[in-house]
């Protein structure tokens, strides 16, 4: 049996294979570092339980997130 991963929609992520911080945006994952945009099915590593509200570390272009 294959379990699905829970995501939830703005929280950020370490995923298999990528080096980066991903947050989820419900859609897929878009790095934090890059303008990299990833498909949902990946298989994530590590979850951060942060929101991108309350990333600590800089954002390339923050404005891609909606932070306000």
């Amino acid at each position: 049996m294959q379990k699905l991963q829970v995501l939830e929609s703005g929280l950020v992520y370490w995923l298999h294979d990528f080096t980066a911080p991903k947050v989820f945006n419900g859609l897929y994952f878009e790095c934090l570092v890059t303008d990299q945009k990833i498909a949902a099915h990946t298989k994530v590593k590590e979850r951060t339980g942060i929101h991108v509200k309350d990333w600590p570390h800089e954002i390339f272009k923050p404005e891609r997130f909606r932070l306000t």
